[in-house]
């Protein structure tokens, strides 16, 4: 559950982000998010939005979704832009009820339950799997934050050289939407693990890839995760980090974890 604070912040959300409380009035579903601390902490919440606004992300989604996909990069369309993995990838655009995950509320509603103090960078991307698509692998997202910042205003928090980056991922969302029914036996659920050693296809704690659910956690050196192939229907998600000062991470763990992106490491 969430503390007092947070649970706080969630009945009370539109003095949080007051330029989105029109649009978002009433958008969750449920208040009251659960941490499970294996096999690292994170959270897993289903339902997350009311149904109507579910839909509208549903819509939202499906309507870039049905532009097609690129084999080259493409901001316009999925298009396959991320090395080493098998997804097609597309900007998150901060317009009609996609703004809400670049509202300030947001952002406190990820980070406050592991006590992360976040910058309001946020770096927001629809991953869409063909069905079959391969394993990805085992890794924990502590990695520099190379992309253009992001408020969902218009304006960048910050920019940056990629060469030198002064921010790492600090919370990593993953929203399934606009997926088929699933039933085990399907694949393309995201599975947790112990170690980075672990066998993908053998996770200690594996989400399924259901509409209108989520997963969220701390990027440490320690939340191994990965996507598990899809055989029978295409997957969807909005993948999502906010970030964290590359100093605060240095002093917590060590500059040597945090690991260059793309990495099999």
């Amino acid at each position: 559950m969430l503390d007092r604070r947070s649970s706080a912040a969630i009945r009370g959300w539109t003095t949080i982000d007051r330029a989105y409380a029109g649009s978002f009035r009433g958008v969750l579903q449920n208040q009251r998010w659960q941490v499970d601390h294996s096999p690292f902490p994170h959270i897993l919440q289903f339902p997350v939005f009311a149904e109507s606004f579910y839909n509208c992300l549903d819509n939202a989604v499906r309507e870039i979704l049905s532009r097609g996909l690129s084999e080259r990069p493409d901001r316009n369309c999925f298009s396959r832009s991320i090395p080493g993995y098998d997804a097609y990838s597309a900007p998150v655009p901060p317009v009609k009820c996609l703004r809400i995950f670049f509202s300030d509320f947001w952002r406190e509603l990820l980070s406050r339950p592991f006590g992360v103090h976040v910058t309001r960078q946020v770096s927001c991307y629809i991953h869409h799997h063909r069905a079959g698509s391969a394993n990805g692998w085992v890794h924990n997202d502590l990695n520099p934050g190379q992309e253009a910042a992001n408020t969902g205003s218009g304006e960048p928090d910050l920019l940056r050289s990629p060469f030198e980056p002064l921010t790492v991922r600090a919370i990593a969302m993953i929203y399934y939407v606009g997926n088929a029914p699933w039933a085990p036996g399907d694949g393309g659920v995201t599975g947790l693990y112990f170690g980075p050693n672990d066998p993908v296809d053998r996770p200690a704690k594996v989400v399924p890839p259901i509409n209108n659910s989520l997963l969220t956690f701390e990027c440490t050196p320690k939340s191994f995760h990965s996507f598990i192939s899809n055989r029978v229907h295409p997957r969807t998600c909005i993948v999502l980090w906010l970030h964290r000062h590359r100093a605060d991470a240095i002093l917590r763990w060590g500059e040597k974890t945090i690991i260059e992106w793309p990495s099999r490491e």
